[in-house]
């Protein structure tokens, strides 16, 4: 089994991806969406909900697990390595692959503001560019507007022009998506962009590391997949984002 948790539904897109690699094994996915967005939160308040979280994926069954939150993982990854017997995928962004291919001397990186302060990305940014060829900007609301579903509003819409307008008033071709909850504005980013920015997400890179850990052709033994999925909030974005898929939507009790 596959466990995945993230801080809400932002994680559904590499949940969708998993099960097109691995159609016939169990998934189970947590959305704490009761507490999101995390990159506002205390880091020893995400830590916590992180350990309790994989404390819960191990009980049902998770034989690894997949951090689809970029906030979550650099601030909880390494502790979590420490304290737990088995394998764990993170996510943080993608700031290699973006200097790789990047002809600027600039990328751009939109993050919450707890990525952007952890010693996990800027170690990651250090080592791969510098201050001055990174440009940063916080997602203010963009969680919030994916979890209640009005990236299409004209407010928000607004919010999106004014956050392109930024890279390009720096010049910046290559802009890093770092929260998956910002994976699902990529199509709105895209059209407002207008062909002149490329965003990049890790998801690939990420599916490319649990072939590597899980195996490029483990099978369930179940007959037939299940997918379960827990909120502590409402379940009202997951409906949403999954509707015509199959899945037990369930209420997480901590």
């Amino acid at each position: 089994m596959i466990g995945i948790f993230d801080s809400g539904v932002g994680g559904l897109s590499l949940l969708n991806a998993v099960q097109r690699v691995y159609p016939f094994e169990d998934c189970i996915y947590i959305s704490d969406n009761k507490y999101a967005p995390f990159g506002e939160k205390e880091i020893n308040f995400i830590l916590e909900r992180c350990r309790k979280h994989v404390d819960f994926l191990i009980e049902q069954g998770a034989s690894i697990i997949i951090i689809a939150c970029n906030t979550a993982t650099t601030i909880a990854i390494n502790s979590l390595r420490k304290e737990f017997d088995l394998p764990f995928i993170g996510i943080e962004p993608a700031i290699k692959p973006a200097i790789t291919i990047s002809t600027s001397s600039k990328i751009g990186v939109i993050a919450t503001r707890a990525t952007l302060s952890s010693s996990f990305y800027n170690t990651t940014k250090c080592k791969y560019a510098n201050n001055d060829s990174v440009v940063e900007i916080i997602g203010e609301g963009f969680v919030e507007a994916v979890e209640s579903g009005i990236i299409h509003s004209k407010s928000f819409q607004e919010h999106l022009r004014k956050t392109i307008l930024f890279f390009k008033r720096h010049e910046v071709r290559f802009v890093v998506l770092g929260c998956t909850h910002y994976f699902f504005l990529k199509d709105e980013f895209e059209r407002i962009a207008g062909g002149d920015m490329i965003f990049i997400e890790p998801t690939e890179a990420i599916i490319k590391r649990l072939k590597a850990i899980y195996g490029e052709n483990h099978i369930s033994t179940s007959k037939q997949s299940k997918t379960s999925i827990y909120c502590s909030g409402a379940g009202d974005a997951v409906l949403r984002i999954l509707k015509g898929q199959k899945f037990r939507l369930l209420q997480l009790d901590y």
